[in-house]
């Protein structure tokens, strides 16, 4: 289970590069790419991509940065229900059962869901129907439980993202709000690190994970 859960953790930087549309030339490569780890994930990419979008433009603002519709914990017992991906859990499917009627997602929508936002999750509602009947059909919940197991990758990113703004001041200069985590070598190949770099890539959002060689 840990394992499978690292593994998801790690399909969550090709998600994030994609919904940035860095990573490849072609729209279809990277609309692609970001939909199947979306699929994964549990986490609709372009729900994600309006998500994202409004926390890099509001980092840090109470009112109108999603990621802080959240309270941080302030205890050990809210840092542990935090870190167990229970609030995760909790505002994802609720933001997935509104997207699914073309209802507005989350607070910080200004408007009713994009109709590509709403075609996303009700495709991703289907295939996860499909690979359960499918499962109950050969009478085999291995995957089902293995996918199930999944539920604790949360865990896995919630440690590492509770980094990158946890106490920071809630003020608009990105430099000050974000912060650029640095840790020893024997984490220098765990998967996502180059998300790391909060400092340069909040303000500038093109600065890639990796050198991107001349064309």
């Amino acid at each position: 289970m840990v394992p499978h859960g690292v593994v998801l953790v790690a399909l969550f930087a090709p998600l994030h590069e994609t919904v940035h549309r860095r990573p490849f030339r072609a729209a279809g490569s990277m609309m692609s790419s970001a939909g199947y780890a979306g699929l994964l994930l549990v986490l609709p990419s372009e729900y994600f991509r309006f998500f994202h979008f409004a926390h890099h433009r509001h980092t840090q603002d109470p009112p109108n940065d999603p990621e802080l519709a959240s309270p941080k914990p302030t205890t050990f017992a809210q840092w542990l229900i935090h870190v167990s991906g229970w609030n995760y859990w909790q505002a994802n499917w609720s933001a997935s059962s509104r997207m699914l009627a073309a209802a507005r997602p989350s607070l910080f929508w200004r408007r009713r869901a994009p109709p590509r936002v709403v075609t996303e999750a009700r495709v991703f509602l289907i295939a996860y129907m499909l690979t359960a009947a499918t499962a109950a059909a050969v009478g085999s919940w291995r995957r089902s439980l293995i996918g199930c197991c999944g539920a604790c990758r949360p865990a896995f990113l919630r440690l590492y993202l509770l980094a990158e703004h946890t106490l920071c001041p809630l003020v608009p200069d990105m430099l000050a709000n974000s912060r650029t985590t640095r840790s020893n070598a024997s984490s220098a190949s765990w998967p996502g690190t180059c998300l790391s770099r909060r400092t340069s890539r909040l303000p500038v959002g093109a600065v890639p994970c990796a050198p991107v060689a001349a064309r």
